[in-house]
């Protein structure tokens, strides 16, 4: 009998010293999971910060452009009611030239402008969507790190309580 209760003491211990084991790896698991994830949400943030700014950037080049546009359309508008006004015919459409040609760039300069926009505004919208997955797939990973660690501990406490009955039986 003193044996069986040595050997129920000591299946005990081992047990709590198991349980207490596996208690820290989880701990230490999840820390280490919570400091990834921290470190993952900062990252998205300065991303999303950078490609914000970005896109501020880009959209106040547009509106420059949109502004220069309207000012040389303007200017060339007022060119050219003074050119009518100083002589007809060729300074007339000559001046009128200067101005389509003129706004021609200036579209052009706004249509560039629109099309990076376009392109950061998507690309922010495709840096989210993968760190969305990103973040779900450490979810994940974490979830079976715990799982495979409480199995190996409900393994090691069926494998000491096959011990302490296998004691027992060879007691009685």
């Amino acid at each position: 009998r003193a044996e069986l209760a040595q050997v129920k003491e000591e299946a005990a211990a081992a047990s709590a010293s198991d349980a207490e084991r596996h208690s820290s790896e989880l701990s230490k698991l999840r820390s280490e999971s919570d400091a990834r994830a921290a470190s993952a949400a900062t990252e998205l943030s300065e991303m999303k910060a950078a490609m914000e700014a970005e896109t501020l950037l880009l959209s106040a080049q547009r509106d420059e452009a949109v502004a220069k546009e309207k000012a040389t359309r303007e200017e060339a508008a007022a060119a050219l009611e003074q050119a009518l006004r100083e002589q007809a015919g060729k300074e007339a459409e000559k001046a009128k030239a200067e101005a389509a040609a003129a706004e021609m760039v200036r579209k052009k300069e706004v249509e560039e402008v629109e099309e990076k926009l376009k392109e950061s505004q998507a690309a922010l919208v495709e840096a989210t969507a993968a760190h969305a997955a990103a973040m779900e797939a450490e979810r994940t990973a974490r979830a079976a790190e715990m799982q495979a660690a409480n199995e190996a501990h409900l393994a090691k406490v069926a494998e000491i309580q096959t011990q302490a009955e296998t004691s027992m039986s060879k007691l009685r």
